[in-house]
């Protein structure tokens, strides 16, 4: 009994303390329950909680932004944030051993990103980066870089909640999670999906508006959300579901994030070179590799070449940009090969968008 309560006093000290480690401010939150996670923003420096908007506004030396929460129902719950960081930031999660620990997370999240090279060429615009992904109870490192704003569509559903679906719903798309569930795998990344997105836009834009008593119609987000679900889980396919190929440290987690950075930092430029990434972050080339498959679901080379083509396509769609300009730019042989990369992934040609 002693040595619970010191075990009880030490983890709800470590709650508030902020640690400064690689380059990143560590801050802490509770993540067994969306309840946990809501009281751990709560407990953030400079803040203002407004308990009948369910919404919690900060500007501190790490993020300023704000955070919207809503409980739909037993075991299904969402949050959307909206911040800017002033800081490189790891949210971390920490555990309580004595609470379950059963919340599967799906998060959509849109990162614009300050690259000095691409906001040049776009008019002073930041890049977006947009990805899906998809984790099994346990969510442990959300690593953000300094100079980011970003959105965050957060979905929480109970195991509990989940089964239910799974066993009673008549969307058989509930069924598409069960290998997910079933595998060694602890999470499953897309890159943006637009028809998935079409059903998250009304969603934040109902939770943005709502007025001081809170959401006017729960029912009709609770709808709106479990629509974004099905639409999700419809597009998994069983190729998508894999078992990773490692474990990975903290330390590795945080590397490979940096290499991502540096991929996109050097879009406008021919690819980096594993060997060099490799050396820049201190990984081997195996392990850089290998790291990289496991979070990304795709290699080094081919995330390059696809984060290429989806930065061509915005550049046809929102600048005067000829299509010779951009292949040459890209490191393309040609317009026609890069005509037949650019129909390859989004199905069009670059003359059609």
């Amino acid at each position: 009994m002693v040595f619970k309560s010191i075990e009880r006093w030490f983890f709800d000290f470590r709650k508030y303390f902020y640690y400064y480690r690689d380059g990143f401010f560590e801050i802490p939150f509770v993540g067994n329950t969306p309840q946990t996670t809501i009281e751990s923003a709560i407990r953030l420096p400079f803040k203002n909680y407004d308990a009948k908007q369910q919404k919690i506004t900060t500007d501190n030396p790490f993020i300023k932004g704000e955070m919207h929460f809503e409980y739909l129902e037993p075991g299904f719950a969402i949050t959307f944030l909206d911040m800017e960081f002033r800081a490189n930031c790891n949210f971390k999660s920490i555990y309580d051993k004595y609470l379950p620990i059963d919340y599967y997370l799906l998060i959509f999240q849109v990162n614009n990103q300050d690259f000095p090279m691409i906001t040049s060429y776009l008019n002073g615009k930041k890049y977006t980066l947009k990805t899906w992904e998809f984790y099994k109870p346990g969510f442990k490192h959300a690593y953000i870089f300094k100079g980011t704003n970003g959105l965050y569509f957060n979905i929480y559903m109970s195991a509990d909640w989940l089964k239910n679906k799974i066993e009673n719903s008549e969307e058989e798309t509930f069924k598409n999670i069960v290998n997910f569930i079933n595998s060694d795998s602890s999470y499953i990344t897309f890159p943006e999906k637009a028809a998935i997105e079409l059903l998250y836009t009304p969603i934040i834009e109902t939770i943005k508006s709502k007025g001081k008593q809170g959401v006017s119609d729960p029912e009709h987000l609770k709808k709106l959300t479990y629509d974004c679900i099905v639409s999700f889980l419809s597009k998994i396919r069983q190729e998508d579901i894999y078992d990773p190929e490692l474990e990975i440290s903290d330390a590795d987690r945080k590397k490979t994030k940096d290499v991502e950075r540096k991929l996109v930092e050097n879009l406008f430029t021919a690819f980096p070179g594993i060997e060099n990434l490799a050396q820049e972050v201190g990984m081997s080339e195996t392990k850089l590799k290998a790291s990289f498959k496991t979070m990304f679901d795709n290699t080094l080379l081919q995330y390059f070449k696809e984060r290429q083509l989806e930065l061509a396509k915005l550049l046809l769609e929102t600048e005067k940009v000829k299509i010779n300009e951009l292949a040459l730019r890209f490191g393309y042989e040609s317009a026609g090969k890069f005509s037949n990369a650019f129909k390859n992934q989004f199905g069009v040609l670059p003359s059609e968008v």
